[in-house]
């Protein structure tokens, strides 16, 4: 009998232009992949917070109001990666991961 791992994270990728993509893990942290690269980790975030970030009709302006300044944070990163060439495929953050969602 094999045994199935639950799953430990969710990630979700925005139609946004501040936000490009998200992970929510179990453990009640959240990641947010900024347009600009930059990517935080937020403690202690509720799922009914995830989910209405999920579904907000504008995500950055809901993480303005509900996340930013209301839970402890760590920046992960402190640069921006290089710019695309004009005309080239714009990648998105996270999007290898599996269970990706779309919003």
């Amino acid at each position: 009998m094999r045994r199935v791992r639950p799953r430990t994270s969710r990630t979700c990728v925005f139609d946004s232009s501040l936000l490009a993509a998200m992970t929510y893990s179990v453990h009640a942290t959240l990641d947010v992949v900024f347009r600009n690269g930059t990517v935080y980790r937020y403690f202690a975030v509720p799922a009914h917070v995830v989910e209405a970030l999920q579904t907000a009709p504008s995500p950055g302006a809901y993480f303005h109001r509900q996340i930013r300044t209301r839970f402890r944070y760590h920046r992960l990163t402190s640069t921006s990666p290089p710019r695309a060439r004009r005309g080239a495929p714009t990648p998105t953050p996270l999007a290898s991961v599996r269970g990706t969602w779309r919003v």
